[in-house]
């Protein structure tokens, strides 16, 4: 079991090494940068509970459209207890294996299949559907 002083010594560490947000110029992109990063952590935290909603890759997600919108959420992110070792661990290795992101986009196809069975509004539904599609395009164009 950690300390206090060793929780505050990893939390400045992370603070130190989490990558540079930097916001969007717009205030209306930044907004809706907020509301997606808002939303894909909500579904990570869904996709801790429920089997076959993929938690890192809405965490990442999240990281992205946090960095994009605001300074305070993407510290926050890198800082927070259950979330910030995930990316922390990412960031520091800076890469990920090819099986790693077949996983990952295999777990996110058959989320956007659970989605499209779902009672979701038409809209959110599209929304959803882009934002996966954006990450599987970003995360394979990515160096390993």
């Amino acid at each position: 079991m950690k300390t206090s002083n060793q929780l505050n010594e990893d939390r400045a560490s992370a603070l130190s090494s989490y990558t540079q947000a930097i916001p969007h110029s717009s205030k209306l992109v930044r907004a809706v940068y907020i509301v997606l990063a808002l939303l894909c952590i909500l579904l990570a935290c869904i996709g801790i509970i429920l089997p076959g909603v993929p938690t890192v890759d809405f965490l990442f997600l999240a990281a992205f459209f946090a960095s994009k919108s605001s300074k305070r959420l993407h510290q926050w992110l890198y800082q927070h207890r259950l979330f910030g070792p995930l990316l922390n661990k990412y960031k520091n290795i800076r890469q990920m294996s090819v099986g790693y992101k077949l996983f990952i986009s295999t777990s996110l196809i058959f989320s956007s299949a659970i989605i499209y069975f779902s009672e979701l509004h038409q809209h959110l539904k599209l929304s959803l559907y882009v934002c996966i599609f954006a990450f599987i395009v970003w995360l394979w164009i990515k160096r390993k």
